[in-house]
């Protein structure tokens, strides 16, 4: 039983016992008409939250109250009322928590939070994978994707379409799409805006899907976070004090603001194994490997975009003594097939070339973790799995910006510390010197910024963020 609706519930039967004691002294309809409809919705409630077996108790005091309310027998009303609330006093109550992930290879920017949550006994976790779509070139609603059946097995999935959020009312619900209608490039199902869900709970979350990042201005920082859902929801989970910080600045209430960390660095941190596909092990054997991370932002910025992601796998795969895994960003091709039609025939082509190839591996595993564990070190352009990378320590070179920007940028994530193109530092100086010969000069630096750049480290942000909420819901 879900602790709102016990409290709900035992509240309504303590104000019937205070109107059942008027009764006895007052003929007054418009009372005993309230109290018929108050123990109709009380009965009702409970009937919808427990086990038929567990309902007989309620039942048989329900039906000795109507009965007693009929023949105006308000003493017997009263003390089957308060035998209700010796019931509830007695029923184990849970929270209701909810958790909302779209696209799967998101899931890590919630799974902590969850894993909290399914431990609480005071709790009971569910985890509602919900249906997103492509947008066509035009904007209207392309293909629709459902990724329930790529979460971790250990991950129960409750089918979206059974369960009733008008009835259940979610203690609390964790979201981490916060564009509503306003994404061009996909949109969650439109039952799934957080305008819609704010009706069906008291406490809608939204957790980043990504790990905030360096901004040239507070005008950048805005355009990444000024979004629908901030106008719907009850608390922003910020990585760090400086997030709140720059939060507060383009308007958001500061007391809907918690800086407790990132979830997707608990999992770099808790993750000590991860299971990788056998057809992977059998190509790498001995090998280095080093990973090719394609996000949309070059995509959408870069008119030969293409044209450099051939040349960087080729350098890669140069040197024999390196595998290389290349993962596109999940919502790549969809924003190809959107916004950039013209690469389409082109991508396909690099696609094939490098499924077929016995050096490269495509990575469109559901998750990064494979690809994160296996890894050696990335090669990347400005991307929040880049930053969550930084966590395992390991090499990064960079395939825009410059280390100093780090004087002049709003760095909520300093990653500055990493290996830098643009600085004169090579794809082959960094496969020979740092990948091949274990030289990496920065980690002991990187290591310091990371700690600046976000709240936790220890593993522990999804159980503080599962606390903190549900100490706010218990206020």
């Amino acid at each position: 039983m879900r602790i709102k609706i016990k409290n709900r519930v035992k509240q309504l039967i303590e104000t019937m016992v205070d109107a059942f004691t008027y009764l006895k002294t007052n003929n007054n309809n418009k009372v005993r008409t309230n109290c018929l409809i108050g123990l109709d919705s009380s009965k009702s409630a409970l009937k919808d939250e427990l086990s038929s077996e567990n309902y007989k108790k309620y039942e048989n005091a329900f039906t000795n109250i109507f009965d007693a309310t009929a023949l105006s027998d308000f003493d017997r009303a009263v003390d089957m009322a308060k035998k209700i609330i010796s019931f509830l006093d007695n029923e184990e109550a849970k929270f209701e928590i909810v958790f909302l992930p779209y696209n799967s290879s998101m899931w890590d920017s919630m799974e902590s939070i969850y894993l909290a949550a399914k431990d609480d006994i005071m709790c009971n976790a569910v985890v509602i994978p919900i249906p997103y779509f492509d947008r066509n070139d035009n904007g209207e609603f392309g293909k629709m994707h459902y990724e329930g059946n790529q979460f971790p097995d250990y991950v129960p999935i409750t089918d979206y379409r059974e369960y009733d959020f008008q009835i259940k009312r979610p203690d609390v619900i964790y979201i981490h799409n916060p564009f509503d209608q306003y994404n061009i490039v996909t949109s969650v199902h439109p039952f799934f805006y957080s305008k819609n869900l704010r009706n069906f709970t008291d406490m809608l979350v939204y957790v980043p899907y990504f790990i905030c990042g360096s901004y040239s201005n507070l005008e950048a920082f805005a355009s990444k976070h000024c979004n629908e859902a901030l106008n719907n929801i009850n608390y922003f989970i910020a990585q760090s004090k400086y997030h709140g910080e720059l939060l507060e600045k383009i308007g958001y209430p500061k007391n809907r603001i918690k800086a407790l960390g990132s979830p997707k660095i608990d999992k770099i941190v808790n993750t000590i194994d991860y299971d990788i596909p056998q057809s992977w092990k059998k190509k790498i054997g001995n090998k280095k490997v080093v990973i090719l991370n394609s996000s949309i932002g070059s995509l959408l910025s870069e008119e030969k975009y293409l044209e450099k992601l051939e040349n960087r796998i080729e350098s890669i795969i140069a040197f024999k003594e390196i595998i290389l895994i290349w993962r596109p960003h999940p919502l790549l091709e969809a924003t190809i097939n959107s916004m950039r039609t013209v690469f389409k025939d082109k991508y396909s082509l690099i696609m094939h070339k490098c499924k077929n190839s016995d050096r490269i591996i495509v990575d469109n595993l559901p998750d990064t973790m494979a690809s994160t564990y296996i890894s050696d070190g990335m090669i990347s352009d400005i991307s929040s799995w880049m930053r969550q990378y930084v966590a395992t320590g390991k090499p990064i070179l960079m395939l825009n910006g410059k280390s100093n920007f780090r004087d002049t940028y709003l760095c909520v994530f300093d990653h500055f510390s990493n290996y830098f193109i643009r600085d004169g530092f090579t794809i082959e100086k960094f496969c020979e010197d740092v990948i091949l010969n274990n030289n990496d000069t920065k980690k002991a630096e990187r290591k310091k910024y990371l700690e600046s750049s976000v709240n936790d480290l220890s593993g522990n942000v999804g159980r503080n963020i599962h606390l903190n909420i549900i100490a706010e819901i218990n206020k």
